[in-house]
């Protein structure tokens, strides 16, 4: 199993919530997408595509996200790569707790949302 997101790095910040990220073989997204969404509630439907979804976990102790993603979906090729380069890269480690602390305590979470979305696009592409 391969551990990515901010929970993985002891130096990433995070919002004090945790985020699953499922890689499912392609074949078996559909099916995968369908369980979960018989346990957890369906979120930002807007993102989801054919290879990704996100589903947030209502009742759990802290705040809990679960995303499926076929392995080998650009959302899954994105997510694993900025997370490997996020561990080997001190600086950018360090550019993205500099993001999180901006955003901290904003209500203005689209902004983060789309400036986060920036961050990585940028740092998967430069690999």
């Amino acid at each position: 199993m391969r551990q990515t997101g901010g929970t993985s790095l002891s130096e990433a910040l995070t919002k004090g919530d945790l985020d699953i990220h499922v890689r499912v073989p392609a074949e078996d997204f559909a099916s995968a997408r369908d369980a979960l969404a018989q346990i957890y509630e369906r979120y930002c439907l807007e993102m989801w595509t054919p290879g990704f979804a996100t589903f947030v976990m209502p009742n759990a102790p802290i705040p809990t996200g679960v995303a499926p993603t076929a392995i080998g979906s650009g959302h899954d090729r994105r997510f694993v790569a900025a997370w490997e380069r996020l561990a080997r890269e001190p600086r950018l480690l360090c550019e993205y707790n500099t993001l999180k602390r901006k955003h901290e305590g904003t209500a203005n979470y689209e902004g983060y949302r789309a400036e986060k979305s920036a961050f990585f696009t940028r740092i998967t592409k430069e690999s």
